[in-house]
């Protein structure tokens, strides 16, 4: 899979790739502090959709937030991190 980073790197100053739910919100809560403007990076195949930011001086990057947090087959519920991919959402839930 091709790294997102380096267009993110283009687009902001700083790019962050957090790995858990922790980090994600230590992350929200500095650049909150700090008054910068925060973008959100999935996978970039739909970065072209929307408004453009009108500032963005950090990138959030989910693409290490790939974790399957819960399967219950029984109730039809998965809850999954936001950086997942589809592929290995459906995989989880085949189980």
């Amino acid at each position: 899979m091709p790294s997102a980073t380096p267009l993110a790197a283009r687009l902001a100053g700083v790019v962050v790739e957090p790995r858990n739910a922790y980090e994600t919100a230590r992350a929200l809560a500095l650049a909150a502090d700090s008054g910068l403007g925060v973008g959100v990076l999935g996978g970039g195949t739909r970065r072209r959709l929307g408004n453009r930011p009108s500032r963005l001086d950090m990138v959030l990057s989910t693409r290490c937030l790939r974790e399957v947090v819960e399967h219950v087959p029984a109730d039809f519920v998965i809850t999954a991190q936001a950086g997942i991919t589809l592929a290995d959402l459906a995989a989880a839930a085949a189980l």
